[in-house]
């Protein structure tokens, strides 16, 4: 409710609901989406990612008649290098998360995988900045309008990935929600990854 009262252009929602927390609370929580009036996308998860056909039905449950998009991410040598876009399905394409995302702000992201081109920053202002939830309050407006926020978790030794960034000094793993971020980043402005031409990748 907060960030529809601060003008946010989409949400998104990475956090897996595959099983019942309690009745008013799960119930407020289907309300207050309902009251939100800007798109907002929900990730889900699938067999790939360890659901049980429980969770699977709970999820689908829950989630009936919103918009959704593929949480996982696509990782080589276990590091995400490229950009999910999602998958095909027998009878219809499934975007990732951030794909959805992009297409709900106004972009019309890839169906096809693409370098991710991780950024750090965009001129002195950091692309991807991270608030913790309980300092919304003291945030001022003008941090969240206009933009997509997205709502994760960052939890040791849990949706952590490694990326082309993990090299020393800075070794650090990167949370999901924050690789989907730089994804969404590079779908509005169609910023490619650097390419270093044929002549030197070749050598």
């Amino acid at each position: 409710d907060e960030l529809a009262r601060r003008n946010v252009r989409a949400l998104g929602i990475d956090l897996i609901f595959d099983q019942p927390t309690n009745a008013d609370d799960d119930r407020a929580l289907l309300e207050a989406l309902d009251r939100f009036p800007r798109p907002a996308i929900i990730a889900v998860g699938d067999a790939a990612n360890g659901l049980t056909p429980r969770q699977l039905a709970f999820q689908s449950e829950f989630l009936a008649g919103r918009t959704v998009g593929l949480a996982g991410l696509l990782t080589t040598g276990g590091v995400v290098r490229y950009l999910y876009p999602g998958e095909r399905g027998d009878s219809n394409f499934r975007s990732s998360f951030a794909a959805a995302l992009a297409a709900a702000a106004g972009a019309n992201p890839p169906r096809e995988p693409q370098l991710l081109y991780y950024r750090t920053v965009t001129g002195d202002v950091p692309l991807v900045p991270l608030y913790p939830a309980h300092y919304l309050s003291l945030l001022p407006s003008a941090r969240f309008e206009g933009r997509v926020v997205l709502i994760g978790a960052d939890l040791p030794n849990q949706d952590t990935f490694r990326t082309p960034l993990s090299v020393p000094p800075n070794g650090a793993t990167m949370i999901g929600v924050s690789v989907h971020a730089q994804a969404l980043g590079q779908l509005p402005d169609g910023a490619e990854f650097p390419a270093i031409g044929d002549g030197a990748a070749a050598a």
